[in-house]
């Protein structure tokens, strides 16, 4: 009786810390998504397929950005406008990230290359291809994310002291609406990587998004 009651009570400890950690990284998985449809966005609107973007999270400014006909510092609209988005999307990310236990300081990805760029592409596949519901997907990017969670409470400060790494990653896809194209490839599993704690028996299915993702030649970091 003596030791069954501190097995009991960590064992009820770990029962509340456990969902607290599956939150953690369900949100590092929805941070990485955003960042990678970012990356993706960015990347459309500036045109650049293998270069650094203007800016991105956790530094969101740039002497290209801050240019402008208006009094120093005023960014022109367009550019404006990007920026304050990055700088949004870097909030929401960091505020959520630390909301679920995560240390900012600690976050750590890169992000890569349009898709367009790669090497081993399987054979009759490309960009733009079809998503078979009335859309195109017309570029793509991968990212990946790092953090180091301590937990939001006691529970998980007592089951998990030294607080777990993380990481996450996702594929973001520019996807434009129209018609079905019959002279595009579709674009089939190429551009999804679940997590695998989601489907680890799918793992083997993702093999081609796996090498397509790797066949990307550059990657950029950046940091919380």
């Amino acid at each position: 009786m003596i030791l069954m009651v501190p097995v009991s009570t960590f064992a009820a400890v770990v029962a509340m810390a456990v969902p607290q950690r599956l939150a953690a990284e369900s949100s590092l998985e929805d941070s990485a998504a955003a960042l990678a449809d970012f990356a993706a966005a960015w990347r459309d609107a500036q045109g650049r397929d293998d270069t650094a973007l203007d800016a991105f999270f956790g530094d969101c400014t740039s002497a290209e950005l801050s240019m402008s006909d208006g009094p120093p510092g005023t960014p022109d609209s367009f550019a404006g406008r990007l920026q304050g988005f990055c700088e949004a999307v870097s909030e929401t990310v960091l505020r959520d990230l630390g909301g679920h236990g995560f240390d900012p300081g600690t976050l750590r990805g890169f992000y890569s290359g349009s898709y367009s760029t790669a090497t081993d592409m399987p054979e009759g596949w490309g960009l733009p291809c079809s998503t078979g519901n009335r859309s195109t997907v017309t570029n793509a990017a991968h990212v990946g994310l790092v953090a180091h969670w301590n937990g939001p409470g006691w529970a998980a400060a007592q089951a998990m002291p030294d607080g777990v790494p993380m990481g996450a990653e996702a594929i973001g896809l520019v996807e434009r609406d129209g018609g079905a194209d019959a002279t595009l490839p579709p674009c089939g599993s190429q551009l999804g990587l679940v997590p695998q704690r989601l489907a680890p028996a799918a793992q083997d299915d993702q093999r081609a998004a796996r090498e397509l993702a790797e066949s990307v030649p550059t990657r950029f970091p950046f940091a919380g």
